[in-house]
Protein backbone atom coordinates (compact mmCIF):
# COMPACT_ATOMS: atom_id res chain seq x y z
CA UNK A 1 0.00 0.00 0.00
CA UNK A 2 1.19 3.01 -1.11
CA UNK A 3 2.05 6.10 1.69
CA UNK A 4 1.31 9.31 -0.34
CA UNK A 5 2.73 11.01 3.16
CA UNK A 6 6.44 9.23 2.96
CA UNK A 7 6.52 9.78 -1.14
CA UNK A 8 6.39 13.42 -0.29
CA UNK A 9 8.73 13.66 2.72
CA UNK A 10 11.32 11.68 0.70
CA UNK A 11 10.93 13.92 -2.65
CA UNK A 12 11.48 17.62 -0.27
CA UNK A 13 14.51 15.98 1.31
CA UNK A 14 15.88 14.79 -2.19
CA UNK A 15 14.89 18.58 -3.15
CA UNK A 16 16.61 20.41 -0.31
CA UNK A 17 19.74 18.07 -1.53
CA UNK A 18 19.37 19.13 -4.83
CA UNK A 19 19.22 23.16 -3.88
CA UNK A 20 22.06 22.91 -1.40
CA UNK A 21 24.24 21.40 -4.16
CA UNK A 22 23.19 24.54 -6.71
CA UNK A 23 22.87 27.10 -4.27
CA UNK A 24 19.12 27.41 -4.47
CA UNK A 25 16.92 27.87 -1.69
CA UNK A 26 14.21 24.72 -1.48
CA UNK A 27 11.56 27.48 0.56
CA UNK A 28 11.24 29.00 -3.03
CA UNK A 29 10.35 26.09 -4.99
CA UNK A 30 6.87 25.72 -5.16
CA UNK A 31 5.70 21.84 -5.78
CA UNK A 32 2.55 20.94 -7.60
CA UNK A 33 1.36 17.78 -7.54
CA UNK A 34 0.22 16.65 -10.79
CA UNK A 35 -3.03 15.05 -9.96
CA UNK A 36 -4.14 13.29 -13.28
CA UNK A 37 -5.49 9.97 -12.86
CA UNK A 38 -6.03 10.05 -8.80
CA UNK A 39 -8.87 10.10 -6.35
CA UNK A 40 -9.85 12.58 -4.44
CA UNK A 41 -8.75 10.46 -1.49
CA UNK A 42 -5.35 10.21 -2.45
CA UNK A 43 -5.11 14.19 -3.42
CA UNK A 44 -6.84 15.13 -0.08
CA UNK A 45 -3.81 12.83 1.71
CA UNK A 46 -1.26 15.06 -0.17
CA UNK A 47 -3.01 18.19 0.80
CA UNK A 48 -2.97 17.40 4.51
CA UNK A 49 0.42 16.60 4.18
CA UNK A 50 1.86 19.94 3.40
CA UNK A 51 1.34 20.07 -0.66
CA UNK A 52 -0.89 23.71 -1.35
CA UNK A 53 -1.04 23.13 -5.21
CA UNK A 54 -1.87 21.07 -7.58
CA UNK A 55 -2.30 20.33 -11.69
CA UNK A 56 -4.95 18.90 -13.39
CA UNK A 57 -4.35 17.66 -17.08
CA UNK A 58 -7.95 17.13 -18.57
CA UNK A 59 -11.05 19.32 -17.12
CA UNK A 60 -13.88 16.95 -17.24
CA UNK A 61 -11.77 14.41 -15.17
CA UNK A 62 -11.18 17.45 -12.61
CA UNK A 63 -14.91 18.26 -12.73
CA UNK A 64 -15.93 15.22 -11.67
CA UNK A 65 -13.78 15.13 -8.54
CA UNK A 66 -13.63 18.61 -7.85
CA UNK A 67 -16.16 18.94 -5.24
CA UNK A 68 -14.32 15.76 -2.91
CA UNK A 69 -10.85 18.15 -3.15
CA UNK A 70 -10.10 19.87 -0.06
CA UNK A 71 -9.18 23.80 -0.31
CA UNK A 72 -5.91 24.51 -2.71
CA UNK A 73 -4.81 26.05 -5.47
CA UNK A 74 -5.66 24.51 -8.65
CA UNK A 75 -3.51 24.47 -11.94
CA UNK A 76 -4.89 23.93 -15.20
CA UNK A 77 -1.34 22.23 -16.96
CA UNK A 78 -2.95 20.48 -19.70
CA UNK A 79 -3.55 21.35 -23.79
CA UNK A 80 -6.09 23.76 -23.89
CA UNK A 81 -9.32 22.92 -26.18
CA UNK A 82 -10.78 26.15 -27.49
CA UNK A 83 -14.13 25.14 -26.53
CA UNK A 84 -13.07 24.62 -22.90
CA UNK A 85 -11.07 27.31 -22.16
CA UNK A 86 -14.16 29.18 -20.57
CA UNK A 87 -14.69 26.41 -18.20
CA UNK A 88 -11.10 25.76 -17.95
CA UNK A 89 -10.99 29.97 -16.56
CA UNK A 90 -14.18 29.04 -14.53
CA UNK A 91 -12.67 26.28 -12.33
CA UNK A 92 -9.26 26.72 -12.42
CA UNK A 93 -6.48 29.32 -9.74
CA UNK A 94 -3.89 29.27 -12.35
CA UNK A 95 -3.75 28.05 -15.90
CA UNK A 96 0.09 26.58 -17.21
CA UNK A 97 -0.72 25.71 -20.47
CA UNK A 98 -1.43 29.12 -22.41
CA UNK A 99 -0.24 28.39 -25.85
CA UNK A 100 -1.40 30.69 -28.10
CA UNK A 101 -2.91 34.77 -27.88
CA UNK A 102 -6.38 33.22 -29.06
CA UNK A 103 -6.83 31.26 -26.39
CA UNK A 104 -5.31 34.03 -24.19
CA UNK A 105 -8.18 35.86 -25.52
CA UNK A 106 -10.89 33.18 -24.60
CA UNK A 107 -9.21 33.00 -21.30
CA UNK A 108 -9.48 36.81 -20.63
CA UNK A 109 -13.04 37.27 -21.95
CA UNK A 110 -14.21 35.02 -19.44
CA UNK A 111 -12.13 36.44 -16.25
CA UNK A 112 -13.33 39.75 -17.14
CA UNK A 113 -16.63 38.42 -16.68
CA UNK A 114 -15.49 36.29 -13.45
CA UNK A 115 -14.50 39.97 -12.47
CA UNK A 116 -11.55 37.65 -11.84
CA UNK A 117 -7.62 38.75 -13.02
CA UNK A 118 -6.29 35.27 -13.77
CA UNK A 119 -2.40 34.43 -13.62
CA UNK A 120 -1.51 32.60 -15.96
CA UNK A 121 1.74 30.99 -17.95
CA UNK A 122 2.84 30.81 -21.66
CA UNK A 123 3.90 27.31 -22.85
CA UNK A 124 7.13 27.31 -24.86
CA UNK A 125 8.05 24.80 -27.05
CA UNK A 126 11.67 25.68 -27.33
CA UNK A 127 12.48 22.32 -28.86
CA UNK A 128 10.30 22.79 -31.36
CA UNK A 129 8.80 19.25 -31.28
CA UNK A 130 5.65 18.70 -33.75
CA UNK A 131 4.04 16.83 -30.80
CA UNK A 132 4.14 19.29 -28.88
CA UNK A 133 1.80 22.38 -28.10
CA UNK A 134 2.96 25.87 -27.54
CA UNK A 135 4.45 28.93 -28.74
CA UNK A 136 7.77 28.59 -30.95
CA UNK A 137 10.96 30.65 -29.35
CA UNK A 138 10.25 32.86 -32.67
CA UNK A 139 6.50 33.83 -31.52
CA UNK A 140 7.15 34.60 -27.57
CA UNK A 141 7.98 38.33 -27.91
CA UNK A 142 4.75 39.31 -30.04
CA UNK A 143 2.98 37.09 -27.88
CA UNK A 144 4.02 38.43 -24.48
CA UNK A 145 3.51 42.02 -26.20
CA UNK A 146 -0.37 40.98 -27.17
CA UNK A 147 -1.10 39.01 -23.73
CA UNK A 148 0.04 41.71 -21.62
CA UNK A 149 -2.26 44.45 -23.33
CA UNK A 150 -5.16 42.17 -21.51
CA UNK A 151 -6.76 42.93 -18.83
CA UNK A 152 -7.98 40.41 -17.00
CA UNK A 153 -4.60 38.15 -17.42
CA UNK A 154 -1.19 38.47 -15.50
CA UNK A 155 1.65 36.16 -16.89
CA UNK A 156 3.72 34.88 -14.23
CA UNK A 157 6.31 33.13 -16.46
CA UNK A 158 7.05 30.87 -18.84
CA UNK A 159 6.17 26.98 -18.92
CA UNK A 160 7.95 24.32 -20.46
CA UNK A 161 8.66 20.68 -21.19
CA UNK A 162 11.57 18.70 -21.47
CA UNK A 163 13.20 16.74 -23.95
CA UNK A 164 12.05 12.73 -23.06
CA UNK A 165 15.09 10.55 -22.60
CA UNK A 166 17.32 13.31 -23.45
CA UNK A 167 18.64 14.78 -20.82
CA UNK A 168 21.09 16.69 -22.42
CA UNK A 169 18.98 18.56 -24.59
CA UNK A 170 16.63 18.72 -21.47
CA UNK A 171 19.22 21.29 -20.11
CA UNK A 172 19.79 23.39 -23.47
CA UNK A 173 15.71 23.88 -22.94
CA UNK A 174 15.58 24.58 -19.92
CA UNK A 175 18.77 26.97 -19.69
CA UNK A 176 17.11 28.46 -22.36
CA UNK A 177 13.89 28.93 -20.92
CA UNK A 178 15.26 30.88 -17.72
CA UNK A 179 17.16 33.02 -20.08
CA UNK A 180 14.27 34.46 -21.88
CA UNK A 181 12.16 34.37 -18.78
CA UNK A 182 14.46 36.87 -17.16
CA UNK A 183 14.33 38.74 -20.20
CA UNK A 184 11.17 39.12 -20.25
CA UNK A 185 11.13 40.20 -16.18
CA UNK A 186 8.97 37.61 -15.37
CA UNK A 187 9.04 35.91 -11.71
CA UNK A 188 7.74 32.63 -11.92
CA UNK A 189 9.25 29.66 -14.24
CA UNK A 190 7.59 26.35 -14.91
CA UNK A 191 9.83 23.53 -15.84
CA UNK A 192 10.86 19.59 -14.36
CA UNK A 193 8.45 16.66 -14.17
CA UNK A 194 9.78 13.25 -12.31
CA UNK A 195 12.25 13.00 -14.63
CA UNK A 196 14.01 15.63 -14.85
CA UNK A 197 13.02 17.96 -12.12
CA UNK A 198 16.55 17.95 -10.93
CA UNK A 199 17.95 19.66 -13.84
CA UNK A 200 14.97 22.37 -13.75
CA UNK A 201 16.22 23.04 -10.14
CA UNK A 202 19.71 23.35 -11.27
CA UNK A 203 18.77 25.67 -14.22
CA UNK A 204 16.15 27.75 -12.10
CA UNK A 205 13.12 26.58 -11.69
CA UNK A 206 10.06 27.60 -9.12
CA UNK A 207 7.61 25.69 -9.85
CA UNK A 208 7.80 21.89 -10.27
CA UNK A 209 5.40 19.45 -11.76
CA UNK A 210 5.24 16.39 -9.69
CA UNK A 211 3.16 13.19 -10.67
CA UNK A 212 4.77 9.86 -10.33
CA UNK A 213 7.34 10.49 -7.90
CA UNK A 214 4.22 11.06 -5.15
CA UNK A 215 1.63 8.60 -6.23
CA UNK A 216 4.31 6.06 -6.57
Amino acid sequence: MRNLANNLAKFKNELTAVCQNCGRDPSKISIVAVTKNHSAAEINELLENGVSQIGENKLQEFLAKKYEIKNCEKHFIGRIQSNKAREIARNFDVVQSVGSVRIARILDDESAKLEKILPIFLQANLADESQKSGLLESELSQAVTEITKLQNLKIEGLMVIGVLGDDEKTREVFAEAKKLNDQFGFQSLSMGMSGDWQIAVEEGANFLRIGSLLFE
